[in-house]
């Protein structure tokens, strides 16, 4: 078997014991925070943006920022987990071209096999290493030219390192980097009925290859919906939904997001929404 395949199954393998071991130390702080008690945290990362063929940088340091800051805000707010740097800059640019298995990274199915490969060998050879006071391993963001298939990819606990799409980095995009460390922590998609989530058009026919954003919970109660144009005077935007209880909502959103709602009718139960 070729060395390359035998490191990467070691250090999978290593990690997953790893993993297993803290789960089990972290029980009474999972107790804790099950109770209402959220304990202060902290994960370190590095972020290494990759080179062409022809050694010029995929990104620059000041692309990753928006999704850099994006991943504070949102840690600390929801897990009270806050970023430090794993090495000084926290975001830098690998001085030698990367392989084209590197730049081109797969993803879903294809990623498990890729670890295996020069890619693998690459983001290991690089991956910011374990500190000595056994705190836990710090995590690795690449940016590479492109995630096929998708805007970011981890393999959860089984590795040390994440890669984002060099084009995932600003707008709507840029919680592609939090929540690819999200999965590099454990965290699988959530199940959970009734969120609303954002499926963004690529303006050819096709959904934008993109982490999808949630904007709703709640929703399991709604049968139906349907845009509005309008409703609260001209130039107004909004969703109209139907409840299965036959109450019809009206959804009032500003930019990019909604900004309130209230019923504006009832009995709707055998009647559909339309513009």
């Amino acid at each position: 078997m070729p060395r390359p395949r035998v490191d990467a199954g070691l250090a999978q393998a290593a990690n997953v014991l790893r993993e297993t071991g803290h789960r089990l130390l972290g029980v009474p702080e999972l107790t804790a925070t099950l109770a209402g008690t959220r304990r202060p945290k902290w994960l370190r990362i590095r972020v290494l943006i990759l080179r062409d063929e022809t050694g010029k940088p995929v990104a620059t340091p000041e692309d990753v920022e928006p999704a850099l800051a994006e991943a504070r805000r949102v840690l600390l707010e929801q897990a009270a987990i806050e970023l430090l740097p794993a090495l000084e800059p926290v975001v830098a640019t690998l001085d030698v071209p990367a392989p084209p298995a590197a730049l081109d990274s797969p993803c879903a199915e294809g990623s498990w096999r890729a670890d295996f490969g020069p890619g693998g060998a690459f983001f290991r050879r690089f991956s910011a290493r374990r500190r000595a006071n056994g705190a836990g391993a710090p995590l690795t963001v690449f940016v590479v030219r492109d995630v096929l298939g998708k805007a970011g990819c981890s393999l959860g606990p089984l590795v040390d390192y994440v890669t984002v799409d060099m084009t995932a980095l600003k707008g709507r995009t840029r919680r592609v980097l939090v929540h690819e460390l999200g999965h590099a922590c454990g965290l699988p998609h959530s199940r959970a009925a009734g969120n609303l989530m954002l499926y963004r058009s690529d303006g050819a026919g096709r959904f934008a290859q993109e982490a999808r954003l949630k904007v709703g919970n709640g929703w399991g109660a709604v049968a139906q919906s349907h845009a509005s144009f309008g409703f609260q005077g001209t130039g107004t935007r909004g969703l109209t939904a139907k409840a299965v209880d036959g109450r019809l909502i009206y959804y009032s959103l500003g930019s990019g997001r909604f900004t309130g709602s209230r019923q504006v009718g009832n009995g709707w139960q055998s009647l559909s929404v339309f513009r």
